[in-house]
């Protein structure tokens, strides 16, 4: 719905923005290289 943005990168974070006010909301870390690419899926469902 074009309300968030993620965003990885060479610092080894990815993040996730709200695009309405530019705030970075979620930070996620433990990546030991960069990273490249981002999948994401809206499975809503506890695993």
């Amino acid at each position: 719905d074009s309300a968030y943005l993620v965003t990885v990168s060479s610092d080894h974070y990815a993040r996730l923005w709200e695009l309405s006010s530019g705030q970075i909301i979620r930070q996620y870390s433990g990546h030991h290289r960069g990273a490249v690419c981002v999948a994401l899926n809206d499975y809503s469902e506890p695993r």
